[in-house]
């Protein structure tokens, strides 16, 4: 038991620590790369740096892939017939660069002394720039009535990975955007931009003063805000059809409710109508079935009653 925990521990143990030296060993892989530039469409040389023996291997690798080695090129990577390596010095010449073609290469080799160290070169491929920087006003704030302050900014195309420098009365400044004090009595101020990468630079110069007016925003600004003005319209038409709609169904309903009431109504009225409904009769027979019942009089009696009656009574009596 004791020695199956100390052999757990111990395979534990060297894989941290194999862990760790390969972590090491790519750290410092990476921090040996030298940094080389080039341009999109051009040609470059890659060289594996000096070599004073016969070589029995050789390879270059692109980000771990297989590219070439000593007998020629290998075929099924993006370098395929854009590649070729100098039997000579086993410099790789890469034609027609790319911004993709960006990544570490590296030269593994062997040669009579055993294993040499290898040789690595990062590779970074940039667009060239070709046109003249753009200088846009964005502000200008007078601060008293002797000076005043301008915001301006300055772009190019394309701008990624450039960087920005201004010369203004021999003072150099970096970065796009400068906010630069000016003087009414000193008159127009140069400003000069220089957009800059690793490979190309262009200059552009203007003047200007605290008379002059802003710049109107790029084409790329006046798009974005064309296109958020639009989506803002369309937000909004959207919300005040919604509104309508509910009003209107709103109303519609409350309708439909007064029409089913009032048809109750009536329907109420039309059946007590209809349950108390008396058949057509003639006026005689309305008072003959109103009128009391009337007793008949008792007739008059004439003397030859009371004569008749008194006999009776004789009779009646005898």
């Amino acid at each position: 038991m004791l020695r199956g925990s100390h052999y757990c521990f111990f395979v534990f143990f060297a894989h941290n620590a194999l862990l760790l030296l390969g972590i090491r060993s790519h750290a410092l892989g990476d921090s040996n790369c030298k940094q080389q530039y080039g341009r999109a469409g051009a040609t470059i040389v890659l060289s594996p740096g000096p070599i004073s023996e016969k070589l029995y291997k050789a390879l270059w690798k692109f980000n771990q892939i297989n590219l070439v080695d000593i007998n020629g090129v290998l075929n099924g990577h993006q370098f395929t017939d854009r590649s070729l390596l100098n039997q000579n010095n086993y410099s790789l010449t890469i034609q027609d660069l790319r911004t993709t073609d960006s990544g570490d290469f590296t030269f593994v080799s062997s040669g009579e002394k055993g294993q040499r160290p290898t040789s690595c070169t990062r590779l970074k491929v940039q667009e060239g720039l070709t046109q003249r920087p753009t200088l846009n006003v964005i502000n200008i704030t007078e601060t008293s009535e002797e000076s005043c302050e301008i915001l301006i900014k300055c772009s190019s195309t394309p701008d990624q990975d450039v960087s920005y420098r201004w010369t203004v009365n021999g003072v150099m400044i970096n970065g796009s955007t400068l906010q630069y004090p000016l003087k009414p009595h000193k008159g127009d101020t140069n400003f000069t931009c220089t957009a800059s990468n690793m490979i190309s630079a262009v200059s552009e110069s203007q003047s200007f003063n605290c008379q002059s007016p802003p710049s109107p925003p790029p084409p790329g600004d006046l798009n974005g805000f064309l296109i958020i003005a639009g989506v803002a319209c369309i937000a909004l038409i959207s919300i005040v059809g919604f509104v309508i709609v509910i009003c209107r169904f709103k109303k519609g309903h409350a309708v439909a409710s007064d029409v089913n009431e009032e048809l109750t109504v009536y329907a109420e009225i039309d059946d007590i109508i209809n349950t108390n409904i008396m058949k057509p009769c003639s006026v005689y027979e309305t008072l003959e079935n109103k009128a009391p019942p009337i007793s008949p009089k008792p007739q008059a009696q004439t003397i030859y009653d009371k004569i008749q009656f008194n006999r009776v009574q004789q009779l009646q009596n005898t």
